[in-house]
């Protein structure tokens, strides 16, 4: 039983490694770049705007589905 669930845990940080690690490497090599020809605020402010876009989208789709669920 103990082997299995170090193979589980094994497979979760390489999954988790595989799908974290090539985004961070791109937000990494972006933000090197748009701070390397002076337009850092830029970067910031897109990725506040899709920061906030994402949180409203995930609370419209709480209510719609929050919403639907109560009605059935």
């Amino acid at each position: 039983f103990l082997g299995f669930s170090f193979f589980l845990i094994a497979a979760a940080l390489l999954l988790v490694a595989l799908l974290v690690l090539p985004r961070l490497a791109g937000f990494i090599t972006e933000w090197l770049w748009f701070s390397q020809v002076g337009f850092a605020t830029v970067f910031t402010t897109a990725l506040a705007w899709r920061a906030a876009l994402f949180a409203l989208g995930g609370l419209l789709a709480y209510a719609v589905i929050g919403g639907n669920l109560r009605i059935a």
